[in-house]
């Protein structure tokens, strides 16, 4: 069951780009939020191929890489791929399903892949085949809305989120606790057009694509002009 638009947000179709990474000599752009989803990757971000397309009859939100695999999903389902990109076979299911799926490796205890919905936590140990629901205290959900991440280093997994809740996990995403960035009402960094709070422009594959590439680099994208983090738009 793919999302669907409304007036307000247009960011729900087969050109919605949501996540640029790198991997085993490879760039990945996934984009598709809504539906068809689609993966196209590239060696040197000139030629790109489509390894993954409309027949999957999947919504993407974003991909993850890491130890050799690339996963993705959104709902129930996950799809996981051990050959670049080249074959794609389903991955484990999700329980409860999972809206607006992040998904990240961390290089824990042989590798790490933490999938988060709007619920829940899931990790799985074994490249995306299984899920795990995590252990969530409840006052840690509030970092689930409109989350960032994860982001995995020194040893813990990190998601922040609107509300500038952070979920901070040691153990490679088996349990999680609840710490705060010290402000509230945290805006999207790539999307925010300056005049309501939550309403993202249409930027297409293109702009979408552009401004990852931005956020790579240093910069971020907001009113629909370059700015980087001292120097306002």
């Amino acid at each position: 069951q793919f999302e669907k638009a409304s007036d307000d947000d247009f960011t729900h179709d087969g050109t919605a780009a949501r996540a640029l990474v790198h991997d085993s000599g490879q760039f990945v752009l996934a984009m598709g939020w809504g539906g068809p989803g689609r993966i196209r990757t590239s060696e040197d971000g000139v030629s790109w191929n489509e390894v993954f397309g409309a027949s999957y009859d999947q919504s993407i939100w974003t991909v993850a890489a890491g130890g050799g695999a690339l996963v993705l999903g959104e709902g129930e389902r996950t799809w996981r791929s051990l050959d670049r990109g080249s074959s794609w076979s389903p991955g484990g299911a999700l329980a409860p399903a999972a809206s607006h799926l992040q998904l990240g490796f961390g290089d824990h205890d042989g590798g790490r892949l933490v999938a988060a919905g709007d619920q829940v936590i899931h990790v799985s140990s074994d490249q995306g085949a299984s899920f795990a629901v995590a252990a969530l205290p409840d006052d840690a959900k509030a970092c689930l809305g409109s989350k960032r991440g994860p982001v995995y280093g020194g040893g813990v997994f990190l998601f922040t989120s609107s509300s500038g809740a952070v979920c901070r996990s040691t153990d490679g995403g088996t349990t999680w606790s609840k710490s705060h960035i010290g402000f509230d009402d945290v805006g999207d960094p790539l999307f925010y057009d300056g005049a309501m709070r939550g309403r993202q422009r249409r930027m297409g594959a293109v702009g979408a694509f552009l401004a990852l590439v931005m956020m790579i680099a240093g910069q971020s994208v907001v009113g629909g002009t370059g700015a980087t983090a001292d120097s306002p738009p």
